[in-house]
């Protein structure tokens, strides 16, 4: 698991999402700021550890909602206030730009650190994708000194499993398609 963080993690997630994050940030020029493609990374990425690190036995790559719920309320690296938010996210905001490239009858902003995760504009839901960044990014983290730290044997072992799974499907996929 360590070289799964050392190798994919660090030399292409995070370093996107850095430069997502820090180096194409809206301004008066461009105010979009490549707001929606740092949002899907990170839905993405969220759907990804849901799934490798859930203690579903019956954890499905497939089962975004239990996937979301589980990761951003239930997993204890996120703070609380997503345990409230989770569902707004998946459902208006991961759902609308995933499926229809806005979000649903809602906003997504880069607005910093000084707004909250999810808050309104004119009675508008809007998602806060700096604040989204910054704690999807620590719950990797978070996971990576877990692993490092030997916490929990099993949860090494499940990611080392569904990792073997998700790979396992990706080789038999192609084999189909070619």
């Amino acid at each position: 698991m360590i070289e799964f963080f050392d190798n994919e993690i660090s030399h292409y997630v995070l370093p996107d999402i850095e430069r997502l994050t820090n180096e194409i940030g809206p301004n008066h020029k461009d105010p979009g700021g490549c707001t929606i493609p740092l949002a899907l990374t990170l839905f993405s990425l969220i759907d990804l550890f849901a799934f490798l690190i859930t203690t579903d036995q019956k954890a499905d790559k497939r089962k975004t909602e239990r996937n979301y719920q589980y990761f951003l309320a239930d997993s204890g690296y996120f703070p609380k206030h997503y345990t409230d938010n989770w569902e707004r996210i998946l459902k208006l905001f991961r759902h609308g730009l995933t499926h229809q490239y806005f979000p649903k009858a809602s906003g997504i902003k880069r607005a910093g650190s000084c707004k909250p995760l999810v808050y309104k504009q004119n009675s508008i839901p809007v998602l806060n994708v700096d604040v989204l960044s910054k704690d999807v990014v620590d719950s990797i983290n978070l996971i990576r000194a877990d692993i490092i730290e030997n916490k929990d044997r099993n949860l090494i072992l499940r990611m080392n499993s569904r990792l073997d799974s998700l790979a396992k499907d990706d080789y038999q996929q192609r084999a189909e398609l070619n």
